[in-house]
């Protein structure tokens, strides 16, 4: 092989090296960047997951942050918790095992709805959403912009998420918005979140017996759902 090419890949690859960072593993902080038009949202710190597998380890750290701010769990701890492997990711039986630890409830609905999720997010509720996004993905809906009113008309509409694998815009801060109508389209999956099961319209609430922080959204939080 010509010496001078093996000294060109070389260089390529040390560069490569270089400019390749990983994705934060602390926490989010930057507020949504844009304006709200007409809807809600409420603020939480925000994760990126480590792996690309590792949706479901970093969706539970953040609800976990939210209501234990001092909370010493990481996402590479919740990981075996939670079952999540690398061929599967995370099961919802990972989830509510999870959120079945002693100081927490859990409530699972599925064909769910977005006026549940709007519901949550005004009362400052971090709930979890599993859909086909990336092939299956858990994230959290923080909020939503009607963008002209509250008319029937919602192809512009958006919903925005904490989500932990925000890498597909100009920042990663953990922010994803996305149309209104199309994730409600897409609010189903079948290949990780139940293997062998479509799972339609997932939403996952939380419910901390004692929480540190945010104990108005606690209270609330048993009552999302119309019928758990």
């Amino acid at each position: 092989m010509n010496k001078s090419f093996v000294t060109l890949m070389s260089a390529f690859a040390a560069a490569l090296t270089t400019i390749a960072q990983p994705y934060p593993a602390g926490p989010l902080t930057a507020a949504y960047p844009r304006r709200i038009q007409d809807g809600s949202l409420f603020e939480m710190t925000g994760y990126h997951q480590q792996k690309d597998w590792t949706c479901g380890p970093a969706a539970c750290l953040m609800v976990e942050k939210y209501y234990f701010p001092n909370s010493t769990l990481t996402e590479a701890q919740i990981e075996p918790l939670v079952g999540c492997t690398e061929d599967m990711g995370t099961a919802l039986t990972g989830i509510q095992a999870f959120f079945s630890r002693p100081g927490w409830t859990v409530q699972v609905k599925e064909n769910a709805t977005v006026d549940e999720i709007e519901k949550a997010i005004r009362k400052g509720v971090p709930t979890i959403v599993g859909w086909c996004d990336w092939g299956g993905h858990w994230c959290i809906p923080v909020g939503y912009d009607l963008r002209k009113g509250k008319d029937t008309f919602w192809q512009d509409d958006l919903i925005i998420f904490r989500d932990p694998y925000d890498q597909t815009d100009d920042v990663v801060d953990a922010y994803t918005d996305f149309a209104l109508w199309r994730f409600n389209d897409m609010w189903e999956e079948y290949n990780y979140i139940t293997p062998g099961r479509k799972n339609s319209k997932l939403l996952i609430v939380p419910i901390p017996a004692n929480p540190e922080a945010h104990r108005t959204a606690a209270h609330a939080a048993p009552h999302i759902l119309t019928n758990p």
